[in-house]
Formats: structure tokens, C-alpha cells, sequence
């Protein structure tokens, strides 16, 4: 499981910050105990290889341009700095997440009208309310996407 979780969350965040899918990128991991450790050295070469990794090593210091994210009680940090254009992803963020309010605020608007509501179906009303979900989600991730990029 805990191997599953460390290449899904360093998947994630290459996707989330358009890391390049062919980039090798280093792995930083800070406050690791001995059974993280442990892990980290049985199955370095598999997470190599699954989540495009160069290498990994231990670190106390997050350098500056590099993203963070918890897996357990460590912290994992890709240094992506070198790798994308920092203000160019900002504001692809910054235009995701302006284009997911104004899709929330108009199911919103579609949710709040009683005639609409009253009028249709219930599945019709699910779908929204489920569309509404899904945005919110992607609101979450893409906000702390661009709060860790506007700290790098």
C-alpha cells in the first residue's frame, strides 16, 4: 500500500504541475523514520522506473522552486524548478481555476433557480450536483498546486 500511495502521490503531481512525461526528475524525502528508509532502499528502483525518478535521497532543507507533498509522515519533494516554467504554469493554474469557479458558479445558479429544480428530472439535478462535485475537487488540487508554486 505504501508503495502504491508514494507513486500515485509523485504521479500526481507530475501530472497536476505538467512535468514533462519523459523527464527524470530527483526525489527528495524529508523526516522519513527507519521503516520509510527502509522502503526507500527495497523499492528505489521501482519507483524509479513508475514514477520517472532519477534518484532519491534524504534531505532536512526544501530547496527553493520545489514541490512538496506527505506520504505517510514524510515529506516528498520533487524539485521541478529547472524542469517547467514556473510563471507559465502559474498562470495556466490561475486560468484552470478561474474557468472551475465560473463553471461551480453557473451549476450553482442552475441549483439555486426553483423553477429548474422543480422541473426536472431527478437525475438531471444528481448529474449537476455531481458535476458541482467534481469541479470543487479539481478546484481543491488546482488551488494547492498554485499556493506550493507561488511559495517556490
Amino acid at each position: 500500500g505504501w508503495l502504491i500511495r508514494t507513486i500515485t502521490e509523485i504521479r500526481s503531481v507530475r501530472q497536476d504541475m505538467n512535468v514533462p512525461a519523459a523527464a527524470k526528475i530527483k526525489l527528495l524525502v524529508k523526516d522519513a523514520n527507519a521503516e520509510t528508509q527502509a522502503r526507500l532502499k527495497t523499492y528505489g528502483e521501482i519507483i524509479g522506473r513508475m514514477a520517472r525518478i532519477e534518484s532519491i535521497d534524504m534531505t532536512s532543507v526544501v530547496p527553493k522552486g520545489s514541490i512538496q507533498s506527505v506520504v505517510d509522515e514524510a515529506t516528498i519533494i520533487l524539485p521541478i524548478a529547472e524542469i517547467i516554467d514556473l510563471d507559465k504554469e502559474r498562470d495556466r493554474l490561475k486560468k484552470e481555476i478561474d474557468k472551475l469557479n465560473a463553471n461551480i458558479g453557473k451549476i450553482n445558479q442552475k441549483l439555486s433557480d426553483e423553477k429548474f429544480v422543480a422541473n426536472a428530472p431527478a437525475e438531471i439535478i444528481a448529474e449537476q450536483k455531481s458535476r458541482r462535485a467534481e469541479n470543487e475537487a479539481m478546484l481543491a488540487k488546482f488551488s494547492s498546486a498554485l499556493k506550493q508554486l507561488e511559495a517556490a
